[in-house]
């Protein structure tokens, strides 16, 4: 949704109000010959910032949205907080005024349940213009950080800690943390087994010898017939 950036009250920033759009009904229709295209804006008391949702083209009097709009909360407006809602009508001049909800935010914002219902707008005169569905939550800042981060894993004190290779691989080499790899990149594993070493003795180093059934001169010359 767009965003209107703009300097915050006053006061910390305690949490944030969630509101999801999800729907409106029975909106009253301020196109003639076409279908209207309703998308909604809202702020919240004590702050000026204004978060909209997408336009519903060609919506007509039913509109879904199903869209989060995120407003960041101080500690001094939080127990006395109101959510105002504008649902407006996309218009290639002015956009129209279809109908304005305002929903008292406190006790969600004081540690009480969320608020999930269906909102009566209405119109500039103050008429029933159709019905707003909203669902409030707030989140203090303090629970919000805590679930971005995690606890650290139990072995976390040696973080080049991690799980030796096969065991007929030997032991696991350990890994100096000045040359190797960076942390959960793994770890080499020891020397090969010592079946290999005793099976392959007999090959040397560098080349195999040659079949026994030939000597060690090689294989007979060849005479023609």
């Amino acid at each position: 949704p767009r965003r209107m950036q703009v300097n915050r009250p006053p006061g910390g920033i305690h949490g944030r109000l969630h509101v999801m759009v999800l729907e409106a009904r029975n909106m009253t229709d301020k196109e003639f010959f076409s279908r209207q295209d309703p998308y909604v804006e809202a702020r919240i008391s004590h702050g000026t910032d204004v978060r909209r949702t997408k336009t519903k083209n060609e919506a007509g009097k039913h509109a879904s949205w199903n869209q989060e709009l995120i407003f960041d909360v101080t500690e001094t407006s939080r127990k006395n907080l109101r959510l105002h809602c504008r649902v407006m009508d996309a218009n290639i001049g002015r956009d129209r005024l279809i109908g304005t909800v305002e929903a008292d935010c406190s006790s969600v914002a004081t540690g009480h349940k969320g608020i999930d219902r269906w909102f009566p707008m209405s119109d500039a005169r103050n008429k029933k213009s159709g019905e707003l569905h909203l669902d409030i939550s707030y989140i203090p800042l303090a629970a919000a950080l805590g679930s971005a981060y995690p606890a650290p894993p139990p072995n976390s004190s040696n973080p080049y800690a991690v799980s030796s290779g096969p065991s007929h691989y030997g032991a696991a080499q350990p890994i100096n943390p000045a040359h190797g790899p960076p942390p959960g990149a793994g770890q080499l594993y020891g020397a090969p087994p010592t079946s290999f070493a005793t099976q392959h003795s007999s090959y040397g180093s560098s080349h195999l010898p040659p079949p026994p059934s030939y000597g060690s001169n090689g294989p007979p010359a060849y005479n023609p017939p």
